[in-house]
């Protein structure tokens, strides 16, 4: 009617982003489970979806429903035998296209059970001489800590050890403190927190290997008990006798300790004879006998009384036939010596 002329809005096209194809995110994992634990499996999508689980006990040969499981993402089972090497997939339906995917196959095996946690290797109790090292270790299966501990009363009370730590092993120098202490260790899982103790390791003191008297040493045989010369003739045979007293060597000859502290040492010198070795005693007076264990007195050796200012007189048995040189020097109390039978 008029002519009148009208321009529109303008209208702008653009391009959308095609739709993501459905599609599965997360597949089930394969899991090694041990009997009494739990099995979980689960799928992710990248939409919305149904959910249809499926097990196959043929190796996938053919497949059944899982009525236990429903429609969801995940459930759980716990494991049994009967399980061991099932296989599982999931169905799974898009709600908006209906478009259905199946996953890949998850297998689930039998895992051997967790070995218990132990102790593999118990501290063990050693005999150690004096100035030797103890060594002390224990040994588990499992991660752990570690807690030693000593006792002084047999076990009826324990007491923690600073100086050994949060450590497996440790060592320390033999004293005659520690003749007859009880170490354990107790240990704890630092997975599960369980808690051990081992068995106890009784200390106690050996004879040492070897002693030396007066410059001569002697080395202690097989047993323990018989000590044997070193460094002087070796023809001789079988010296002293030692037993243990106090955590010392004591040698029966004489009664005393073989640590320096000995009162009069014989030696032997042939099958049937003997030597007035060496005297540290304080006596004043002294009498030295004829035989020791069967074997005749023959001599005195050289510098046996060295220097001894408390000896003021002496006996010595007729059987003695040799004096070493300077066996008396030094014995400036010395005025009385006699003889015997």
């Amino acid at each position: 009617a008029t002519g009148e002329a009208l321009t529109s809005e303008p209208a702008t096209i653009t391009m959308q982003a095609a739709s993501e194809p459905f599609a599965i995110v997360t597949q089930p994992a394969s899991l090694a489970v041990a009997e009494g634990d739990t099995v979980e499996l689960s799928i992710e999508t990248n939409a919305e979806a149904s959910y249809r689980w499926q097990y196959s006990t043929n190796g996938g040969a053919s497949w059944t429903n899982m009525k236990s499981a429903g429609n969801v993402a995940s459930f759980n089972f716990t494991m049994e035998s009967k399980y061991d090497g099932r296989m599982y997939h999931c169905i799974v339906t898009s709600t908006a296209t209906g478009e259905a995917l199946t996953s890949e196959p998850a297998t689930i095996t039998m895992q051997a059970a967790a070995e218990p946690f132990a102790i593999v290797t118990q501290p063990a109790s050693q005999a150690v001489a004096v100035g030797d090292p103890v060594e002390l270790s224990i040994e588990t299966n499992a991660e752990v800590s570690y807690r030693w501990q000593y006792s002084t009363n047999g076990g009826a009370s324990w007491t923690n050890m600073k100086s050994a730590g949060n450590v497996a092993s440790f060592n320390f120098t033999m004293e005659s403190k520690y003749d007859g202490r009880m170490y354990h260790c107790i240990v704890t899982s630092t997975a599960t927190g369980e808690v051990l103790t081992s068995e106890p390791a009784i200390i106690t003191l050996a004879l040492p290997t070897t002693i030396t008297i007066y410059g001569v040493t002697y080395r202690v045989l097989e047993g323990g008990e018989t000590v044997a010369v070193e460094s002087v003739d070796t023809s001789l045979s079988e010296v002293l006798v030692l037993t243990e007293v106090e955590g010392k060597a004591v040698a029966s000859w004489d009664e005393g300790v073989l640590d320096g502290t000995a009162m009069l040492v014989f030696q032997q010198t042939d099958a049937t004879a003997c030597t007035v070795y060496a005297y540290t005693g304080s006596e004043t007076s002294l009498t030295v006998p004829s035989s020791k264990e069967g074997f005749n007195v023959k001599a005195v050796a050289a510098q046996a009384f060295l220097n001894n200012t408390n000896l003021t007189s002496i006996s010595l048995p007729n059987s003695i036939e040799v004096i070493g040189s300077q066996a008396f020097k030094g014995c400036s109390s010395l005025s009385t010596m006699t003889n015997h039978d």
